[in-house]
Order: structure tokens, then C-alpha cells, then sequence
């Protein structure tokens, strides 16, 4: 796995290619590779011509390279910080569902879902 780019990139353009070895791999194997993306244009092809499937996710789950093991970075004391210590609990998302979206749109969707 490469971050290749923050922000913006892939909307502009601003994506690395891939080593020549691993496009020759994916085409050899007919593989289906794939992306992640924190934009909304996750089609196929976007990053190259040989990644198949992209797919959207938020960002820190697109820069997160490994979730268990590698920190996102350092807090001011130090301390390593994984995608764990600032992901919000099950508790909090449900919070701000309550609070502050619109309740009706969910009873719309679950009912219509069911």
C-alpha cells in the first residue's frame, strides 16, 4: 500500500503511477485491483487503467495505510495515535443521528429498506 497523494490529488489528476511491475502483475494475473477513495469519483479506471474497482471511503480511512499496526501519528505527549483512538463509537454516531440529523430520513429509508 502507497498514499499517493492528500487533499485533492486524484481529482486533479495528481496520482503516481503504479511500478511498472505491479501493472505487468494485475495484467498477467487478470487481477481486479482496486482503490480507495475520499472522493466521489471512484470509477473504475480512475487511478489507472488496470485498477478495476474503487471504491469511496472517508479519509482517514483512505491515508489509515494499516489500521491495526501503523499510527496515524503523535499526540503532543508522544503517544502514537491509532485510527481506533479517534474513530467515534457506535455510541457517538448514534448521538449525533439523534441530535442532529433528521430522524424522519432514516424511519423513511429503514421502512422503505424493510
Amino acid at each position: 500500500f502507497e498514499v499517493v497523494g492528500y487533499g485533492c490529488a486524484t481529482c486533479v489528476g495528481n496520482t503516481a503511477p503504479l511500478p511498472e511491475s505491479v501493472v505487468d502483475a494485475i495484467k498477467q494475473g487478470d487481477l481486479v485491483a482496486c482503490g480507495v477513495l475520499s472522493g466521489n469519483r471512484h470509477l473504475e479506471g480512475r487511478l489507472c487503467d488496470c485498477v478495476r474497482a474503487n471504491y469511496l471511503a472517508s479519509p482517514p480511512l483512505v491515508v489509515a495505510i494499516n489500521l491495526e499496526t501503523e499510527p496515524l501519528g503523535v499526540n503532543s505527549e508522544g503517544k502514537d495515535v491509532y485510527l481506533r483512538d479517534i474513530w467515534p463509537s457506535k455510541e457517538e454516531v448514534n448521538h449525533t443521528e439523534e441530535n442532529i440529523v433528521i430522524a424522519s430520513m432514516f424511519k423513511d429509508l429503514r421502512s422503505r429498506m424493510e
